[in-house]
C-alpha cells in the first residue's frame, strides 16, 4: 500500500533501528538453498508498529516531494488514508521476500521440506532512503537448525545493502527491497559453520 505526501525533508538516519555492520555480501537467492541441503522457512518481522524506516525527498514539477516510510504492524482502517508511505508484510511477500505473519517462527512444528537444516530469521532493521536511487538496508537475525541433531547449529545477524530504482513493494522486479535481503543472505552463506553446496 503507498502512501505519499509533500513534508519538510526528515533526516535520514541508517542507524536509528541498528543493523549489523561490515562490507556488503554477494547477494544469495532463496532458491539456491536447495542445493545446500537448507529449506528457508521464513523470516518474522521484529520491529514495532509505526516504527520510522527513513525518507526521501526527490524534485518534482511542484518543487520537492517528501515520502516518510514508516512499518505498519497493524494494518487498520485508518492506515489507509495515512500521508505517510506504509510498508506492511504483504508489501514485502510482494516483493519476494519470504516473510511470514506473526511475530513467533517454529523449526519443528508444522510442515517442512526432506532437507536436513531449517532456516529462519526476524528481520529487525528496515531503513529507506536515498536521492537519485533509492537506497535500502536490511538487517535479519538468522537461526539455522539441524534435524539431525536437533539443534540450532548457527545463529548469526547479518545486514543487506542495495540501490535501486524500485521498492518492490508492488510486484517490481528487480527490485530494492529483494536485492538488500538477498545481500543479507549472502553474508550469512559465507559463514563458514553454514551448509556448503552438495553438502549434508
Amino acid at each position: 500500500m503507498i502512501r505519499r505526501v509533500v513534508l519538510p525533508a526528515l533526516p535520514f538516519a541508517l542507524a536509528a533501528c541498528g543493523g549489523a555492520s561490515g562490507p556488503t555480501a554477494m547477494p544469495v537467492s532463496v532458491e539456491s538453498l536447495t542445493g545446500r541441503n537448507v529449506d528457508m522457512i521464513g523470516v518474522v518481522v521484529d520491529m514495532p508498529d509505526g516504527q520510522y524506516l527513513g525518507d526521501r525527498t526527490v524534485p518534482s514539477g511542484l518543487g520537492e516531494v517528501t515520502t516518510v516510510y514508516r512499518w505498519d504492524a497493524r494494518t487498520e482502517l485508518f492506515d489507509r488514508h495515512s500521508e505517510e508511505y506504509k510498508l506492511a508484510t504483504e508489501d514485502l511477500r510482494a516483493a519476494g521476500l519470504p516473510v511470514l505473519d506473526g511475530e513467533d517462527l517454529s523449526f519443528t512444528d508444522g510442515m517442512f521440506r526432506d532437507t536436513r537444516y531449517r532456516l529462519g530469521g526476524e528481520l529487525y532493521h528496515l531503513a529507506i532512503g536515498g536521492e537519485s536511487q533509492l537506497d535500502v538496508r536490511i538487517g535479519v537475525r538468522w537461526r539455522l537448525y539441524d534435524t539431525q541433531t536437533s539443534s540450532f547449529v548457527l545463529e548469526r545477524e547479518t545486514s543487506g545493502h542495495a540501490r535501486g530504482v524500485t521498492l518492490g513493494d508492488r510486484g517490481e522486479s528487480p527490485n530494492t527491497l529483494l536485492a538488500a535481503f538477498e545481500t543479507a543472505l549472502g553474508g550469512l552463506v559465507t559463514d563458514p559453520a553454514f551448509p556448503a553446496l552438495g553438502g549434508e
